[in-house]
């Protein structure tokens, strides 16, 4: 889900942020495939060489970490957008803005590693590391916080594509180092060994951040107490979101922990990093739809706004559900094949888990729309409400049905948000329209209906429900050859373009 704060419009221009978003997309849809792909190798390597007991002792130390770094020290990045990018315009420098967010930093930090140290014996064995030190922990986590806010500095200064490569560089360097020590290395590789490449790797990236800083972050140092109280009362709100994002990101692995053991955290923490890789494309949608809708907006353009939602997220739905069913199609043999005969059972929780990216679809349309218009409280609000649901249906199925109950509870979460986002955003502008929610609905039944069955029946059973999708979808008009109009305006490589047309006419 988009951060608020994530993204710039870059033009007041409507036309410009048009013709602009094409590009923007590819530029961050790029770098954010190079991550995953080296992401994806991680964690095979990782998981090949733990095993899933190991993996779930590093999965849980991982979730710790992101615990701490996501409520207790990232909810005052936004800021440093918010304000950085303003006083850089009108004052040239932003330093003002770095040393007035440094004590939020620097206090935020001390305060996690205060509870680190007073929790290290209940954390140690909650993770599995029963014998490991806090500094282990706080090493990791201020390595961590380094590492990211580099990233949202560089962001500040408009490096946006060093911004965006930065990690990816950073995680090719664990994977090369990992990938050295398993084929040289003298010595067992285990889940502790793993944790100091990453923060070797964490290190690397903060240091090859630092040349496009530039001095205007840093320099002159500049103390203003009164913006450090306005950026606190900027940020705090955000404790909420990211406390909620991370609930639903991360308790299915503590709840598995507590009524299940390691082995199953490693094995359904294997099938969510592949969810994360298949819906990776997704996430540059906000790059796309937030300064359009923003430039619309602000040209009094609501009849663009209308339009997107009540034409254009109806065929995004219809195009996400095809690519999700043909996911499912050939999934479930790869897990064995790159895992290990061990993750077996991570292909058949992804089934449950892909419902989940169907859904995302229309949260990632969505959400846009709501930074756009100045509601950011209402994605809040329904992001408390997700982890809620998560929390819910763990609790209830967890129990009974293990990581199946984990990933069926996530995917539930996912599919009232989405219907949030969509009765919400619809109210907002005035319009009445659930097309949107047809596509993901008919994959959920789908991949249900498909789960545990054997390889040609699910194929038979997901495939048919792409020619019924796709015949929904020309029925009722969701595509037409008048949307190509507004194709045209984006400025869509020849090849693209065409493809384009052809899958439109296709539909129509």
């Amino acid at each position: 889900m988009p951060l608020p704060g994530d993204t710039e419009t870059g033009s007041s221009s409507s036309a410009t942020a048009v013709r602009r978003a094409w590009w923007d997309y590819v530029s961050v849809l790029s770098s954010q495939g190079i991550f995953a792909l080296w992401t994806v190798l991680g964690v095979v390597l990782s998981a090949r060489i733990l095993g899933p007991e190991g993996y779930g002792t590093l999965a849980l130390f991982m979730g710790v970490i992101q615990l701490l770094f996501m409520v207790g020290i990232k909810w005052s990045f936004p800021a440093i957008l918010r304000f950085g990018r303003e006083a850089l315009i009108r004052e040239g420098t932003g330093a003002r803005v770095f040393w007035a967010w440094m004590p939020l930093f620097a206090g935020s930090l001390l305060v996690c590693s205060l509870i680190l140290v007073l929790l290290s014996r209940e954390v140690g064995q909650f993770v599995g590391l029963h014998d490991s030190h806090p500094r282990l922990f706080i090493f990791f986590l201020s390595l961590t916080a380094m590492a990211m806010a580099a990233v949202q500095l560089l962001q500040m200064r408009g490096k946006m594509r060093v911004a965006a490569w930065v990690p990816a560089v950073g995680r090719a360097i664990f994977v090369g180092l990992l990938a050295a020590f398993a084929l040289w290395g003298s010595w067992q590789i285990t889940p502790i060994a793993i944790i100091l490449l990453s923060a070797v790797a964490l290190a690397a990236q903060a240091v090859l951040s630092l040349p496009y800083m530039g001095t205007q972050v840093v320099c002159p140092l500049r103390t203003d107490w009164g913006l450090t109280r306005t950026m606190t009362q900027y940020s705090l709100p955000l404790i909420l979101w990211f406390l909620g994002t991370y609930v639903s990101d991360w308790v299915d692995l503590y709840f598995l922990r507590l009524l299940r053991g390691h082995a199953e955290v490693g094995v359904y923490q294997v099938s969510y990093q592949a969810l994360r890789f298949v819906a990776g494309g997704l996430i540059g949608i906000n790059t796309l739809a937030f300064p359009l809708l923003t430039a619309w907006r602000a040209e009094g353009r609501e009849d663009r706004v209308v339009r997107y939602v009540v034409r254009l997220i109806p065929q995004v739905g219809v195009l996400c559900g095809l690519y999700v069913l043909g996911v499912g199609i050939v999934q479930e043999p790869f897990f064995s094949i790159l895992f290990g005969a061990q993750f077996a059972g991570s292909g058949h929780l992804f089934s449950f888990l892909l419902i989940s990216c169907a859904f995302q679809a229309i949260t990632y349309l969505y959400s846009p729309l709501f930074l756009a218009h100045d509601i950011p409280g209402r994605v809040t609000s329904i992001v408390v409400l997700m982890a809620g649901v998560n929390v819910l249906g763990d609790f209830l199925l967890i129990p009974t049905f293990g990581a199946v109950g984990a990933a069926f509870a996530t995917a539930a979460s996912f599919a009232v948000s989405a219907w949030l986002h969509l009765r919400w955003g619809n109210q907002r502008i005035g319009v009445d329209r659930l097309a949107a929610f047809v596509p993901p609905s008919l994959v959920a039944l789908a991949l249900l209906g498909a789960s545990g069955q054997s390889l040609g029946i699910r194929a038979a059973v997901l495939f048919g429900a792409s020619v019924i999708l796709i015949g929904w979808a020309r029925w009722w008009r969701i595509f037409s050859v008048e949307d190509l109009g507004f194709l045209d305006e984006v400025q869509l490589p020849p090849p693209v373009g065409a493809m384009a047309t052809k899958v439109y006419r296709f539909l129509s």
